[in-house]
């Protein structure tokens, strides 16, 4: 993995090596998701910053230091073929509510 630091911009791109998906990260409302884009065509073309892990694991290890607790990556799954559904991994962040 490469070293990878708290971020100072609002969004970027983020890609797995290992499962070759590229996730799109909104740091200002907490959310992650996976982009329906290709790495050539898509992420490089774009010219917007991205970040490269080697596996999901490095991923998910990232954004639970980003957003200051643990995370979970959340998918659907069709209820027909039980299969997980592209594009619909995703990431949340709850905030704790205030008891007061």
């Amino acid at each position: 993995m490469k070293n990878h630091q708290k971020t100072d911009i609002d969004a970027e791109y983020a890609y797995i090596v290992q499962t070759q998906e590229i996730w799109f990260i909104d740091y200002i409302i907490g959310i992650a998701f996976v982009a329906p884009i290709d790495f050539r065509e898509g992420l490089l073309k774009s010219g917007r910053p991205y970040r490269e892990f080697s596996d999901i694991k490095d991923f998910q290890d990232f954004m639970d230091e980003i957003f200051g607790q643990e995370i979970d990556i959340e998918s659907s799954v069709d209820p027909i073929t039980k299969e997980e559904q592209t594009y619909s991994k995703r990431i949340i962040r709850y905030r704790k509510r205030n008891p007061y």
